[in-house]
């Protein structure tokens, strides 16, 4: 009820709380409102591929001679093409999430087979190389075996 801060201590410490709760009550309203931002964004791009796919649909319904590989081909397409593009999309968000460091690791790996080629060595892919470090190690064991 009617309890008020009297000395100095009391109204820092009234103070203090009330800033730490309304910095909380901020970071919870924009967490929510971001949180509906991407949803609504994710729901959009859905819904426009979804468009795309009923209109090919009644394409294809209107012109019955496409032949059934035709039609396979023309859903492969446009499907893939959304994917492709979410994939750049999501890529690039998701680098842009990482710290700084790791970012340039990450992109510099990723780009590593392409460098490689554009130099003129061997492509060496992440399968690549976990299949030469399993052939070492079978080869080191091979070696203790023969040595005991």
């Amino acid at each position: 009820g009617d309890v008020a801060a009297v000395t100095l201590p009391e109204r820092l410490v009234a103070t203090a709380v009330m800033i730490v709760g309304s910095t909380w009550f901020a970071y919870l309203v924009g967490a929510i409102a971001a949180l509906v931002n991407s949803h609504g964004a994710a729901a959009i791009r859905r819904a426009a591929y979804r468009e795309k796919m009923i209109a090919l649909r009644c394409f294809l319904d209107r012109h019955p001679s496409v032949p059934k590989t035709l039609r396979t081909r023309l859903v492969t397409f446009f499907s893939d093409t959304w994917i492709r593009k979410m994939k750049t999309n999501n890529d690039r968000a998701l680098l842009n999430d990482l710290p700084e460091a790791l970012r340039r690791e990450t992109r510099f790996r990723a780009l590593e087979g392409e460098l490689r080629l554009a130099f003129g060595g061997k492509a060496a892919t992440a399968q690549n190389k976990e299949s030469e470090q399993d052939a070492g190690e079978e080869d080191g064991k091979r070696g203790q075996v023969s040595e005991k």
